[in-house]
């Protein structure tokens, strides 16, 4: 009976979802036209050498130490290998940072609570994307792309190292999964990775598709201010788009804060890689939003300098 009541309780709401989109077809037609033109110029060429490049790097067991790993697992609190998910989401992008922190933890690199914390600040944009395509794109300035960048790294460390941990726990290990990465090596199992890879970034195009639908929606509704807010708040290339459209004053910091919370769209992706393995997407999804409200304050702070 409760299952039953749950479905009923979702079934209205999605019900007049349906009914909003079929009224408001055209826009929601073109906003999937650009969503589409998103993916297919953006996303996917950014996304899936790297998706497939990061399962390469995990397939074999735990990654080699790299340069600077030691001094993190000094400041963080977690192993030195954990670097390497901190390294590849911040130079490559969401949601590479959660699915290198879902390898690791499937190696048992990684125990499940150093799992969850690594994932709260190891996933962010990438400076493709923040430079590319926000600072040059929508903006006109890889400067204003490199600040935005710049910010929502630098509130991802900070509170990487107030919430570090300072005892270690011990890791139990999976033999068969350690067994079976030995027995296959890296390029035996490259057919499955690109496989999985490939159905990654599908259901991120999806989640971004779906999302730049329902951001249509108050579209003609909302002043543009609103809008704004709202669409940075539901996915980030809308947001930051919509931002983009406005002042600079009021603008730049809904891009900021498009670009360091991510969007709901960029939270169920992160929480589909986390949970596919038996992790938690609570820390993710609570680290993200200290970490956007953080992000806006410093550029509030730094804004007057900004636009002189």
């Amino acid at each position: 009976m409760p299952v039953k009541n749950e479905k009923q309780r979702i079934f209205y709401p999605v019900f007049f979802l349906v009914l909003l989109f079929l009224f408001f077809l055209s826009g929601i037609l073109d906003a999937v036209r650009q969503a589409l033109l998103l993916c297919g110029r953006s996303i996917i060429p950014s996304l899936f050498p790297f998706l497939v490049l990061s399962r390469l790097l995990t397939s074999a067991g735990p990654p080699p130490i790299l340069p600077g790993g030691r001094l993190f697992s000094r400041l963080f609190g977690l192993p030195a290998e954990a670097f390497t998910a901190l390294l590849i989401g911040a130079l490559c992008g969401f949601p590479l940072g959660a699915r290198v922190t879902a390898d690791l933890y499937a190696a048992s690199t990684l125990t499940k609570s150093e799992a969850e914390d690594l994932s709260s600040f190891c996933n962010m944009i990438g400076p493709a994307f923040a430079v590319g395509a926000v600072g040059v794109s929508l903006f006109g300035s890889a400067g204003i792309g490199w600040l935005l960048y710049g910010i929502q790294l630098f509130s991802a460390l900070v509170y990487g190292l107030l919430t570090a941990r300072r005892t270690k726990e011990t890791i139990v290990a999976l033999p068969r999964e350690k067994e079976k990465a030995e027995e296959e090596g890296v390029f035996t199992s490259l057919p499955a990775i690109l496989s999985d890879s490939a159905v990654s970034v599908l259901g991120i195009c999806g989640t971004v598709l779906f999302f730049s639908a329902v951001c249509a929606l108050p579209r003609a509704l909302l002043p543009e201010p609103a809008y704004a807010l709202l669409a940075a708040l539901l996915e980030v290339g809308n947001g930051a788009s919509a931002a983009a459209a406005l002042p600079l004053p009021p603008g730049l910091p809904i891009a900021m804060l498009a670009l360091s919370f991510g969007g709901l769209s960029v939270f169920m992706q992160t929480a589909g890689i986390l949970r596919s393995v038996g992790l938690s997407a609570a820390p993710a999804f609570r680290g993200k939003c200290i970490q956007a409200l953080f992000s806006l304050i410093l550029l509030l702070f730094l804004l007057p300098i900004v636009l002189r």
